[in-house]
């Protein structure tokens, strides 16, 4: 493959390791490749799935563990906090005083929404990751910042007569929460887009 295409392909990610930056492309089935999975062989980056025949036997029999990724898990985290505050009280009395309290107000329905859509981006981003992480990531920040820019609305225009009460204060912690993991997630995998591909030996 020459060099110009594998360097196009640069944001790709790792098949085996989602979370992880493609530094080649395998030169017997096409996938991508992070650094633990490239293998060089005779000026070709193979997988260990790939090897020839006649370097299978020397090749590491375990793929490494995917590396921890801390600010996703605290991105869901925060996500599901802000999720389990809209079925709280948001307010000591009048509308949004009772159960669901978020769910029939504007300004805290608003955030319901945005939250709830997060937390769908987070799942996909977790359980479905592809060549589109770059955008999940950027749909992941938007939703979030959204969802605690709702909410600090609602606590700033309460319903008439209404003050603000536990959930919505537990909400606008779970979306801080969320919004500075998802915003982690993207400086991280935009550097991580931005490393030079290894160079082909040979």
């Amino acid at each position: 493959m020459p060099t110009d295409e594998r360097t196009a392909k640069g944001a790709a990610r790792c098949t085996e390791h989602p979370t992880s930056a493609s530094v080649a492309t395998c030169d017997g089935c096409g996938r991508s490749l992070c650094l633990a999975c490239a293998i060089p062989v005779r000026g070709l980056v193979y997988g260990g799935e790939c090897l020839p025949d006649d370097v299978a036997g020397h090749a590491p029999s375990a793929i490494p563990a995917p590396p921890p990724d801390p600010a996703g898990r605290w991105t869901g985290i925060g996500l599901g906090i802000a999720l389990i505050a809209t079925f709280l009280p948001w307010t000591r009395f009048g509308r949004g005083s009772g159960g669901f309290g978020a769910w029939n107000a504007t300004w805290a329905g608003c955030a319901t929404v945005a939250f709830l859509i997060g937390a769908l981006v987070w799942a996909v981003r977790r359980f479905r990751p592809g060549r589109m992480s770059g955008v999940l990531d950027l749909a992941l920040v938007g939703f979030a910042g959204l969802g605690l820019a709702a909410t600090i609305m609602a606590l700033l225009r309460p319903p008439t007569f209404a003050r603000p009460w536990i959930g919505l204060w537990i909400a606008i912690a779970g979306g801080a929460v969320a919004l500075a993991g998802a915003i982690s997630i993207l400086i991280r995998d935009g550097r991580a887009a931005r490393v030079p591909r290894r160079p082909r030996l040979g």
